[in-house]
């Protein structure tokens, strides 16, 4: 690596080098000295700079009007940079824009974001001006100008490298074995840090085995709440002149929440179970966890809460729990508990180094080994979600998880205490509180209640989401990949058939006859997977083959149905099965005897642990051999299975159950105290399709109104005037109406739309005119992470209007004036021919009505949930399709949502009516 390094930094007037321009460049060539020399540059643009643009760097076009093209700067950025080595944060968006233009720099780039998600893995956020203020870098101003980011770039980089050089020796030198031979350009910064390292960082030890989390309220006499359980003394806790209006200045009282709790109290008392839908603001979370709690405490049995996103569940241990155990005044021990997909495995990572040590790995690999590495010295609890792993490392996170390949009887890890799923486990089995999410609470339901502790009161927020979750976790998709994994690993020098091998080489002298026969064995199996892998291409090929013959290249889905089971394609894909299925039989079988002859060995331990491995692979293998069967030879009559295609060779095997609420019913439900809660369980005035959905058909349900004023607060807006979907015109006519509103609100505009190809249009029609306007269109997708576009989006400074698809429809809080305008494109409506959909609806008599029109009128008003976050909020809802008029079900959706002032005339004067709502000032109390 050159002494010398260039810190680089573009602005530039969008993200794609085809379609976007430079307008600024800057570098500092510097040293271990110092800075050596500047160079700095406006660009005059051939394309118009965006608002959005704009606002970040202060540059207009009047700006760049005689800075020189880039086509004149570039030359002497080249000459400038010499032989330099590039570093830069998100650095390989400079280098594509100047590639595209012809210039390439004589090394590879040091990029800082891909070093701090490596050297910074509990970070979190890794923008620039996040990492600048975690490491207290003083940034020069003004940000996103050219030479003051590319100023923070060396200052970051510096810091970086100071921290590498504080890691420990071993770490250093198992780094450097795995970088040895890559064009890696950070390989040479930790041979550096080797070769001239700084005192280790505090805290980089093997995380230590902890207790539950620990939240210890205000002293009070246990027997003040432990010897029985007092629904009206929780009650009394969030009343007015409580304890939570003594801790909360501004306290509002709150007749919902209260009323909430006691009906969870009930039930959880009862063992019954109970359906509540709470509005926005009701405070719902604080509603349950006090009972669950108190409950817990006086029970001395846990109490689980299962939700559906992340989000929810960070929300709940960090903020709502510690504050009802500081309510509720007893120390109350939480813990987190995710699928054993989420842990890291010790005993998996260090096979994946040795391996990489020993082979050829990508540098893709290395990379994601090395930042397991240094975020396995710092971290407590081994989950995923702590580590930013980008897209390309996700398969390797697959291949050290302690997902099912991972054997506790064979793991030294888990035999020290060291396994970090156990120390999960541990935590919750002495946990009141256990908080985990939909899919573990399916998972541990087929499990037969290996996963969760002991339970037998339950609740589930975000319960909307239950069935879709239980769908995914009660069925399978495979991939070619996911077989060829499984075994490559089987036959490879680091799998369970090597490791047999090793054992039997210390446990069973090879001289002996049953230790000949055995190693004799262990040779034959690993090349019986070896062959083994044709029949695999061979199955997927057919496949992929049978796909493209019933249902064409352009498709996505083929449904298996008995039609198709019956074409001739189908019966070249039951032969290759055939053939694939006696390769997995007789492994199984070999692995079997061998696995039994090491335990007769048993006294060895290293006989025992390989003799482990062999059955966590016989598992394996025995589940994928499950699922292909009952997908390929013997689908199951309650089953849904399809084959989904993505493009040549990305093709996936799916199976789903055609019902979950008999399962659920009977694996969840059944014997427990239940209590299922979200802000949308109603598909119309009533609870019946999510109880038939469930199978809750006796539950008692109720629900909790928002403490908003809707008839103050919303305008809905539906124009009678536009065209239907569909109908010429129709994407014109919306993105004109989009187009006045943006600029008669000056932004402010969240538009949701249930298709990236509707969302795409949208965006090319709109992108100019509101460009013109000063007023920036972002879109999931286009323009970065959800994160990065909610960011952009909530700055008061910066005119914007942002178009989402599905994962915008919800589980997003942007209250206040940032959010003044909500639009739903188009009524979300699940696509007709997705086959778990289309299965499920053909077992109605009215497939549309009865299946269809609930699901969408759940989605619907989950969307329409995203305009009002608080009592201050005003907004304006708009609804662009017309079918809300003209088809008998438009009033159905009208109807659930909340009243509110309505506005139905034309589409041209709609935005003028969204204005003069949002600056009336609100009726008195309001």
């Amino acid at each position: 690596m050159p002494q010398t390094y260039l810190a680089l930094d573009l602005e530039t007037t969008g993200l794609d080098p085809d379609r976007d321009a430079i307008i600024e460049v800057a570098a500092l060539r510097f040293d271990a000295g110092g800075i050596q020399d500047r160079f700095q540059s406006l660009v005059r643009p051939a394309v118009d700079i965006s608002p959005r643009s704009q606002q970040l760097t202060g540059l207009s076009l009047a700006d760049l009007a005689d800075a020189p093209s880039i086509e004149a700067v570039l030359p002497a950025l080249a000459a400038f940079a010499g032989d330099a080595l590039p570093i830069g944060h998100s650095l390989g968006h400079d280098l594509r824009f100047l590639a595209r233009r012809g210039l390439r720099f004589a090394h590879a780039g040091l990029d800082t974001f891909e070093l701090a998600t490596i050297l910074m893995p509990d970070c979190g956020r890794y923008s620039l001006a996040s990492l600048t203020a975690r490491l207290g870098i003083a940034v020069e101003a003004p940000a996103h100008r050219a030479l003051a980011d590319a100023e923070a770039h060396r200052r970051l980089f510096l810091a970086l490298r100071d921290r590498a050089r504080r890691l420990p020796l071993d770490l250093l030198v198992q780094i450097c074995a795995l970088a040895e031979g890559q064009d890696w350009p950070a390989a040479e910064l930790f041979r550096q840090a080797l070769g001239d390292p700084l005192p280790a960082a505090p805290g980089m030890a093997p995380g230590r085995l902890d207790a539950p989390a620990s939240h210890a309220g205000a002293a009070l006499p246990l027997e003040t709440i432990r010897p029985q359980f007092d629904a009206e003394a929780l009650e009394g806790l969030i009343a007015p002149g409580g304890r939570l209006a003594r801790r909360f200045e501004g306290f509002e009282d709150r007749p919902g929440q209260r009323s909430m709790l006691r009906q969870v109290s009930q039930t959880l008392g009862s063992g019954d179970q109970l359906l509540v839908e709470a509005g926005t603001g009701t405070g719902k979370s604080l509603a349950y966890l006090l009972p669950a709690a108190a409950m817990a405490l006086a029970r001395g049995r846990p109490v689980v809460v299962a939700t559906h996103t992340i989000a929810l569940q960070q929300q709940l241990m960090a903020k709502d729990i510690p504050l009802a155990a500081e309510l509720i005044g007893l120390p109350l021990r939480s813990a987190l508990l995710k699928g054993r997909a989420n842990y890291l495995c010790r005993s998996r990572l260090a096979e994946q180094v040795a391996l990489a040590e020993q082979g050829e790995p990508d540098r893709d690999t290395v990379r994601a080994l090395v930042k397991l590495l240094v975020w396995a010295r710092h971290t407590e609890t081994g989950d995923r979600a702590e580590l930013l792993l980008q897209p390309e490392e996700r398969e390797t996170w697959q291949r050290v998880s302690a997902a099912a390949g991972c054997s506790p009887e064979a793991c030294s890890a888990a035999a020290d205490g060291a396994c970090w799923l156990q120390r999960a486990r541990s935590r919750a089995a002495t946990a009141d509180l256990v908080i985990t999410n939909h899919a573990l609470l399916a998972a541990d339901m087929r499990s037969g209640q290996a996963l969760l502790p002991d339970f037998d009161q339950l609740v589930i927020d975000e319960a909307h989401h239950l069935e879709a979750v239980a769908t995914e976790a009660l069925g399978s998709a495979l991939q070619r990949g996911d077989v060829e994994r499984l075994l490559t690993e089987l036959q490879g020098s680091q799998g369970s058939l090597a490791r047999a091998d090793r054992a039997l080489r210390q446990a069973v002298p090879l001289g002996e006859r049953d230790g000949a026969e055995l190693g004799a064995l262990a040779a034959e199996l690993r090349g019986l997977a070896g062959m083994a892998l044709p029949s695999v291409a061979a199955l997927f090929v057919a496949l992929e083959a049978c796909f493209v013959a019933l249902a064409g290249k352009a498709a996505r889905e083929l449904r298996l149905t008995p039609t198709v089971r019956g074409q001739g394609a189908w019966l070249a894909v039951e032969t290759e099965w055939d053939r694939l299925q006696d390769r997995f039989l007789a492994l199984d079988a070999g692995l079997a005897a061998l696995g039994q002859g090491l335990r007769e060995h048993g006294e060895d331990p290293a006989a025992l642990a390989a003799a482990g491995a062999l059955r966590a692979s016989r598992r394996r293998i025995e589940t994928l051999r499950s699922q292909l069967e009952t997908t390929i030879s013997r689908p199951e009559p309650a089953a849904i299975t399809w084959l989904a295609r993505f493009g040549p060779g990305r093709l996936t095997l799916h199976a789903a159950p055609m019902d979950v609420g008999a399962s659920l019913a009977e694996g969840l439900f059944a014997g427990r105290a239940v209590v299922l809660t979200s802000a949308t369980l109603r598909a119309g005035d009533d609870f019946a399709f999510i109880r038939e959905r469930l199978c809750l058909p006796d539950a008692p349900a109720v629900t909790i109104d928002a403490p908003f004023d809707y008839a103050s607060a919303v305008l809905l807006c539906t124009p009678r005037d536009l065209p239907a979907p569909g109908e010429p015109g129709h994407a014109l006519a919306q993105a004109q109406v989009l187009n006045e509103l943006a600029r008669a609100l000056g932004g402010r505009t969240l538009v949701l739309y249930t298709s990236h190809s509707g969302l795409k249009q949208a965006y090319h029609l709109l992108r100019k005119p509101l460009g013109d306007a000063g007023i920036a269109v972002i879109a999931q997708g286009i323009d970065g992470s959800r994160h990065q576009l909610l960011a952009a989006f909530r700055d008061p400074e910066a005119p914007t209007v942002l178009l989402g698809t599905r994962s915008f429809w919800e589980g997003i809080d942007i209250p206040g004036p940032a959010l003044s305008a909500l639009v739903i494109v188009r009524l979300p409506f699940d696509v007709p021919s997705d086959p778990v959909f289309q299965a499920r609806g053909e077992a109605y008599d009215d497939p549309f009505g009865d299946y269809a029109l609930p699901l969408g009128v759940l989605r619907f008003r989950q969307g329409a949930g995203r305009l009002i976050r608080s009592a201050s909020d005003r907004g304006v809802l708009v609804l662009l399709d017309s079918r809300i008029h003209s088809k008998s079900y438009g009033p159905l959706f009208l109807e659930s949502l909340p009243a509110c002032r309505r506005f139905d005339g034309s589409a041209a004067e709609l935005a003028p009516a969204a204005a003069a709502f949002l600056a009336a000032r609100p009726a008195s109390g309001a």
